[in-house]
């Protein structure tokens, strides 16, 4: 399913995914409103290239504005030198758009010590990505050489000009975000009718994408789509509910959230023809908490990896409603042991652990994924196995 593309302000943005090695970058084959990157994003800052050192390949960039968030930045420190070589990008290309006095827009994403941006200078598109560790959570990382990676050739697809227009079009979209309309929002559960099924959301609070992308898939076929999140572990309106989705971490971090009542609820649930999908957990502890699940099953903690491999008895689930590209899924901490009635749907790409599994019970079934959904770079490269895993549930639930 490709989303509409809708703007009143001409606000197009096109993101791409943030990688450090060409192998891995995942180009995202959807254009996404300038609305969409700016929920996304952490931050937006505006600037000046203050100064550029053309035989070290580096630039410095005065901060002069916080468009979004409060950045407490006062200069941006690009390494262009660590960039990759490719036919169409290098540091020596990227380092000609860097001229004292021109105007800068930054993009950037700071989530668990990694630094995501997206900037735009001389006319160019460009992408950093830095690790900045635990010093997030303080000020030092703001003293951090952001990591020039390539320059961003498929931007122009979405916004081709001066950086300064650009600048113009980000504050009006800014200014103006309450009247953008991009996909309007499918309905809650108290405005949806007796033909829409009925997704409830359990999310954690630190992640939001997640929601904001699902609550946007409104139709997909003969299917109608309702959406209600809920942080309540006890899970109010699960009753109302057809498929329940239990979000990115939603389960616990440094912790668990869920309960005796909660976990029993779920069992029900799914015995009596609800569909439940489980989006990637935190498996710090050994992934020991799974009393909200039937089947046997064992969480492993793994690091952020891209890439499924699928199995060929479930190739409907990678083409229907969307042809997924699986080399651009993102997984982190995956699941094994699932026990001889768990079927394995896909493995993540080192095929030691299951990426996507299904487990059958009573009358409806457990879809449990390893999508890792930290951000919204993230979100986006899942965004059509997202898609297919809803439109997959509403073929097999149970009414």
């Amino acid at each position: 399913m490709k989303p509409k593309f809708r703007t009143l302000l001409k606000a197009i943005l096109l993101l791409c995914l943030f990688s450090s090695t060409y192998k891995s970058f995942g180009y995202i084959e959807r254009k996404y409103t300038l609305q969409e990157v700016i929920e996304s994003c952490t931050n937006i800052v505006f600037g000046t290239v203050e100064s550029v050192d053309s035989q070290r390949l580096r630039a410095i960039i005065k901060v002069n504005e916080d468009v979004l968030g409060k950045s407490e930045l006062d200069k941006i420190k690009i390494n262009l030198a660590v960039g990759q070589q490719r036919p169409e990008s290098s540091p020596e290309k990227m380092i000609q758009y860097f001229r004292e006095g021109k105007p800068v827009v930054i993009f950037y994403d700071l989530h668990s010590g990694q630094l995501n941006s997206l900037g735009h200078v001389g006319g160019k598109w460009f992408q950093c990505k830095t690790f900045v560790g635990k010093e997030w959570e303080d000020k030092n990382w703001r003293d951090k050489w952001w990591n020039f990676t390539h320059i961003e050739i498929h931007m122009h697809n979405a916004y081709k000009g001066w950086t300064v227009n650009l600048q113009k079009q980000v504050r009006e979209t800014v200014k103006n975000m309450n009247v953008i309309l991009t996909r309007k929002p499918a309905p809650e559960f108290k405005k949806a009718s007796k033909n829409h099924i009925k997704v409830l959301i359990f999310s954690n609070e630190k992640y939001h994408t997640e929601f904001r992308t699902l609550c946007r898939i409104d139709h997909m076929g003969k299917y109608q789509f309702a959406y209600q999140r809920t942080y309540d572990p006890n899970l109010p309106d699960l009753e109302q509910a057809n498929i329940l989705w239990i979000g990115f971490r939603a389960l616990g971090e440094n912790g668990y959230s869920l309960n005796g009542q909660s976990e029993a609820k779920i069992k029900k649930f799914v015995e009596n023809g609800g569909v439940v999908i489980v989006s990637g957990q935190d498996s710090d502890d050994g992934g020991k908490h799974i009393g909200w699940f039937a089947g046997k099953l064992k969480g492993v903690e793994a690091e952020v990896q891209t890439g499924i491999r699928p199995k060929k008895e479930a190739k409907e689930l990678f083409k229907q409603p969307n042809e997924v590209v699986t080399d651009n899924v993102y997984t982190e901490d995956s699941w094994n042991h699932g026990g001889k009635d768990f079927d394995v749907l896909a493995t993540t790409n080192d095929n030691k652990n299951v990426a996507i599994g299904m487990y059958k019970i009573g009358k409806g079934m457990y879809l449990i994924t390893s999508l890792h959904h930290q951000t919204f770079f993230h979100v986006s490269s899942n965004q059509r196995l997202i898609e297919n895993l809803i439109y997959f549930a509403a073929e097999n639930i149970k009414k």
